[in-house]
């Protein structure tokens, strides 16, 4: 996650003061149905592939409460998954077309509060979010944070608000600080801020983070980036028709020929991936339940495909999770923290997520002579994952439609 800044970058953060919804929403899964086209057996040639597949969208509704899980919550990893889960959820019923949800940000930003909270803090933020004991949280949030990059968590902190500089070490893995100077002008430093963040992603094309509005009687805000980049290798690019939840549209697809990939498919689905660095982007069709990946995923193995076509997209989506983290439960962070973090009480303004995945491609070099007759074709909604390659963590999930 690389969420330690250096004792330069602090410098360079500290400002100069410093230095001196009534609707049903409580679902557990969701599931995306279509024809499989024969499952395993289908052969065709690409220029009879049908791009006409209808998908249908549908809610399958499990009663849900914070103390009820759909997964033993017994370590970071299902908690995590967890989380992803029910953010997912709730954001489809306002976008079901085109989003992500981070849950390794959310989970992980909280989990630094989590670390030096009290009294009704600490157990307000272990029942919502099913942390662990704090010697196994450490420890795998550790290993999972060592495979990410381009994700930063970030505390938006006033002056006005001291906090314990001798604590940052415990949370300085997953979270960074920058200090909001309240008696600067807001749009002042709301461009300096975003400015100092911009040159950590190092130049990427990244959404506005913050706006002025975000700074006025600022306390204290959480603030999660990532920028994800897969690059997928293929032969050739082509435009062709996609069959979004609003209506048929063109794409730019990405078209694999000759491959090997791993797979997954039974009666109900298909899960295919494409690893690059540390992590492995991840693409599933059919009726999938969130809470089931990470029993399909030990499933996977390699398969030879003659075709895999896949769109290629750059999708940036910016969204406040405070509401929906209020109807979690989670409401004692919005009043008053309790930690040893903050000697005072602070109040938590807003949580919001900055997050842009670019599907990117690179020409393929060589290729296997394959006539397995296999074909992957991405023509219709599909849901997509983030995860890491050695732990094995789906860090996010998306929808693209």
């Amino acid at each position: 996650m690389n969420g330690r800044f250096t004792k330069d970058e602090l410098l360079e953060i500290r400002n100069k003061s410093d230095i001196r919804t009534n609707k049903q929403n409580d679902v557990n899964r969701i599931v995306f149905e279509r024809d499989l086209m024969g499952g395993s057996d289908t052969r065709a040639r690409e220029s009879n592939i049908d791009t006409n597949e209808k998908i249908s969208v549908r809610d399958s509704f499990v009663e849900f409460a914070p103390n009820s899980h759909p997964l033993k919550m017994e370590n970071v990893k299902n908690g995590i998954l967890r989380l992803n889960n029910v953010i997912f959820s709730e954001v489809f019923y306002n976008f079901q077309e085109n989003f992500i949800v981070d849950g390794i940000g959310l989970y992980s930003i909280f989990a630094t509060i989590f670390m030096t909270a009290e009294s009704i803090t600490q157990v307000e933020l272990r029942k919502v979010f099913s942390f662990p004991k704090h010697e196994t949280l450490c420890k795998e949030l550790d290993e999972i944070v060592e495979e990410l990059d381009d994700t930063k968590n970030i505390m938006l902190l006033s002056t006005d608000v001291p906090y314990n500089k001798d604590k940052y070490d415990d949370i300085s893995n997953y979270c960074g600080i920058i200090i909001v100077d309240s008696s600067e002008d807001v749009d002042t430093e709301a461009h300096r801020i975003n400015k100092h963040i911009y040159s950590m992603f190092e130049g990427k094309k990244i959404r506005k983070f913050i706006v002025a509005d975000n700074l006025i009687n600022l306390q204290l805000l959480f603030l999660n980036i990532s920028y994800i980049n897969p690059i997928i290798k293929i032969n050739k690019k082509a435009k062709g028709e996609f069959n979004g939840k609003s209506g048929k549209k063109i794409v730019e697809y990405g078209i694999i020929e000759n491959c090997i990939l791993n797979f997954y498919e039974d009666k109900k689905k298909r899960i295919i991936e494409f690893p690059f660095g540390n992590l492995v982007y991840g693409i599933a069709l059919g009726n999938v339940e969130i809470s089931e990946l990470y029993q399909v995923i030990p499933k996977l193995k390699k398969m030879a495909f003659e075709m895999v076509r896949i769109p290629l997209f750059r999708h940036e989506f910016k969204y406040r999770y405070t509401s929906i983290l209020k109807k979690l439960d989670l409401n004692s962070v919005f009043d008053k923290i309790t930690s040893s973090f903050f000697p005072q009480s602070v109040q938590l303004h807003d949580v919001l997520q900055n997050i842009t995945v670019e599907i990117g491609y690179t020409k393929m070099d060589s290729q296997c002579d394959i006539s397995s007759g296999k074909l992957f074709v991405c023509s219709v909604p599909f849901l997509y994952y983030i995860r890491t390659q050695k732990t094995e963590v789906i860090t996010m999930i998306g929808m693209f439609g």
